[in-house]
C-alpha cells in the first residue's frame, strides 16, 4: 500500500507503535507527555545515570585534590 486511505485517498496516520508505555499526547505526533527520571530498565536511563555519576565522580575526584596539595608532597 502506498501510504493512502483506498476509500478517502486522504493519507493514513502513520503511528510508530500501537501502544505505548507512556502516556503519550495525540494531538503532537505521540511525543511522550512525562519522563520516568528513575526508570532503570532501559538502556537509555541507565546511560543516562551512569553518565551523570561518572561525571559527579570526576569532578569531585578533580576538585578534592587541591586542599590536600599541601599535605602531598611530590
Amino acid at each position: 500500500m502506498s501510504g493512502t486511505d483506498v476509500a478517502s485517498g486522504a493519507p493514513a496516520e502513520w503511528k510508530a507503535y500501537d501502544s505505548y508505555v507512556l502516556n503519550v499526547d495525540p494531538e503532537q505526533d505521540d511525543r511522550a507527555t512525562e519522563i520516568k527520571l528513575c526508570n532503570f530498565s532501559r538502556p537509555h536511563m541507565r546511560a543516562f545515570h551512569f553518565s551523570w555519576l561518572g561525571f559527579f565522580i570526576a569532578f569531585f575526584i578533580w576538585f578534592a585534590i587541591a586542599p590536600l596539595l599541601s599535605e602531598i608532597k611530590i
